[in-house]
This record gives C-alpha cells, sequence and structure tokens, in this order.
C-alpha cells in the first residue's frame, strides 16, 4: 500500500519520527510519475489545488540510511469507464476531495483526451534500505 503521500507534507518531521523508531529496514513503493501518468500528476498539481500527489523520499538523506536494491514494476489501472477513472484517480492517487466535482470532471476531461479507453500503466518502485551504524 502506497502511504508516502499522506507523510511527505512535511519530510523533516518524517525523518525525525523514522530516527525514533530506530527501523533496521525500510521498504517503499512509489509512483515514478513517468510517461503519460507523469504527465497527468504534473497537469493535477497544477489544476486540481487540493492535490497531493505521492512523491518518492530518498531516505539515503538521513545518513543512517543506504539504499540496497530498487525493483522496478508497471502497474495497468484499467476501469469500465473515465468518470470512475477519474474520480479514482483524483480522491486516492491524488488524495483529493471527491466532493470538489469541478476536480474530477476537469481530471475525467483530460484522461478523455489523451486516452483511447480508460486504462493507464504506472510504472513504479520497490526500494529497499538498509540502516548502517
Amino acid at each position: 500500500m502506497h502511504v508516502l503521500q499522506y507523510l511527505d507534507e512535511d519530510v523533516e518531521r518524517l525523518f525525525e519520527a523514522v530516527s525514533a523508531l530506530r527501523p533496521s529496514t525500510i521498504v517503499t513503493v512509489t509512483n515514478d510519475n513517468t510517461g503519460t501518468f507523469g504527465d497527468f500528476i504534473s497537469w493535477a498539481s497544477s489544476n486540481i489545488a487540493e492535490a497531493n500527489p505521492e512523491r518518492h523520499i530518498d531516505f539515503g538523506l538521513m545518513g543512517r540510511f543506504s539504499l540496497e536494491q530498487q525493483v522496478p514494476f508497471v502497474a495497468t489501472l484499467s476501469y469500465p469507464d473515465f468518470g470512475l477513472m477519474a474520480d479514482d484517480l483524483v480522491t486516492v492517487i491524488l488524495d483529493a476531495s471527491s466532493e470538489s466535482r469541478s476536480s474530477v470532471e476537469a481530471a475525467e476531461g483530460w484522461l478523455r483526451h489523451r486516452l483511447r479507453r480508460p486504462q493507464l500503466e504506472i510504472a513504479q518502485t520497490v526500494r529497499y534500505y538498509e540502516a548502517h551504524g
């Protein structure tokens, strides 16, 4: 499950919490925000006020962890229609309110204009960090 988008607003605070917990391993799964999906994230970041897309956090910056392994993979999201797809991307992927129908409608328009069918590939990476010292 992706949760960094709920924790990345204050990276310093996140690093403090991780330091207090002193884990020996951190495993992250993040969207790479590339390709058409990356274009959507860029568009949404400028056009949906409350958009909170997931961003990669480099735990190596803490000094205590080193990146040991990365495993890229691609997930394909398929929906029965563009309306459902837009609602899911806005509320789940962007963590924005579904109460803002204009945001969902704008996202649906963007998706319809760029995709032939309501299907989208998302490149992702699993990263394994190990503590040292």
